[in-house]
């Protein structure tokens, strides 16, 4: 990748520690490899590393042999590896009676994130935390869908009502977690839209149709094309800035463009192509990739990022800064860019549609 990464970009890049810890994960170039290990493990407290890196050191369990390295702490992350995988059965199992009961009632349903990884054909999914599942339903789908769910014993934990959580779903939130009543913490992330950037009734239309089916302890789901798991890795890795900061969206990146056939598809870099630029998501997309083929040495071909950099522009490019530097906290300047960037969704959503002034009842305004 040549050096001219717009800045707006590497602002987002991860930096620091968490770019050395990944570069000696993910890097192409063993030398580099190396060199960052070194360097990352004389620089943190082994005692002291946060959540973040405790999700992504897992992968480190297959760099030992190929990168000729031993460390003190190896035994160490063999049992975050195992914990990783522990951890994320739980969650899988926990969720899998509400997958059954969707099926029994005829309601699709789409896995995304890391949940998504785990249940792939990727080589690594094994190492990929699930803290919690991700599933979405088509629009057409949600009421019958939260009604399976109520039934079932879930509900959100937050102080609202079934009726207030339905209506957040429907009007003005993409995502709600919920809670089955015997449990003490949330396991699900149910969704009306994929992505909190696109909630135009279109948005998730394509994304839906190339889905692939797959089982989720035994009961039928669907997971995304390996194309639109990269995009959505991306655009919700880089989206919100939480602390610890997430390293996960990387590690997903890189399963995915390791995967077998995926540099041998011809449709695969065009559907990356075509799937953000419906969306209005290329500084997201952009950001994200630049950084793996600039930092990691990953295969990201330069006329996709040449394309994805040409189509990076305001509103979105304001959005997409002030989103990952907002956190939790809402700012009149996110709002104002998260407005300014729904209103032009809004409108290409109607004119495809053939909807044109119906833009207030074809998306989801921002809160």
């Amino acid at each position: 990748m040549p050096d001219a990464t717009a800045d707006w970009a590497r602002s987002l890049w991860p930096a620091g520690n968490r770019e050395l810890l990944l570069q000696a994960l993910f890097h192409r170039d063993g030398d580099a490899a190396r060199t960052a290990w070194s360097t990352w493990e004389e620089a943190v407290d082994f005692d002291d590393v946060d959540w973040a890196y405790i999700r992504v050191l897992p992968a480190m369990s297959r760099r030992w042999d190929a990168l000729g390295l031993n460390s003190d702490n190896a035994a160490r992350i063999a049992g975050m590896h195992r914990f990783a995988w522990a951890r994320t059965q739980i969650c899988l199992q926990k969720a899998a009676p509400l997958l059954g009961a969707l099926a029994r009632a005829q309601v699709p349903v789409l896995v995304i994130k890391g949940c998504a990884r785990t249940l792939s054909a990727l080589p690594n999914r094994n190492e990929r935390v699930v803290s919690d599942v991700d599933i979405v339903f088509r629009r057409s789908d949600l009421a019958d869908a939260l009604q399976v769910a109520e039934r079932e014993g879930w509900s959100c934990p937050w102080d609202i009502s079934p009726d207030h959580a339905r209506h957040l779903l429907r009007v003005s939130r993409h995502s709600l977690p919920y809670r089955h009543h015997s449990q003490d913490f949330d396991v699900l992330d149910i969704h009306s839209s994929v992505l909190f950037a696109n909630r135009c009734l279109d948005h998730d239309d394509a994304l839906w149709s190339r889905s692939i089916p797959v089982r989720f302890r035994g009961n039928p789901a669907r997971i995304p094309h390996p194309a639109d798991q990269l995009v959505i890795a991306c655009t919700h890795g880089l989206f919100f800035e939480h602390e610890p900061k997430p390293m996960d969206w990387v590690a997903d990146c890189v399963d995915i463009l390791g995967a077998p056939g995926v540099a041998e598809d011809p449709e695969f870099w065009p559907t990356v192509l075509s799937e953000t630029a419906r969306r209005d998501i290329a500084p997201n997309v952009y950001a994200g990739l630049s950084f793996l083929s600039s930092r990691l040495g990953q295969p990201i071909p330069d006329q996709v990022l040449a394309a994805l950099l040409s189509e990076s522009r305001q509103p979105f490019i304001d959005e997409c800064l002030a989103s990952a530097k907002s956190g939790d906290a809402l700012t009149p300047d996110t709002r104002a860019a998260w407005g300014a960037a729904f209103v032009e969704r809004s409108a290409k959503s109607a004119a495809r549609l053939g909807r044109a002034g119906e833009t207030d009842r074809l998306a989801v305004p921002p809160p």
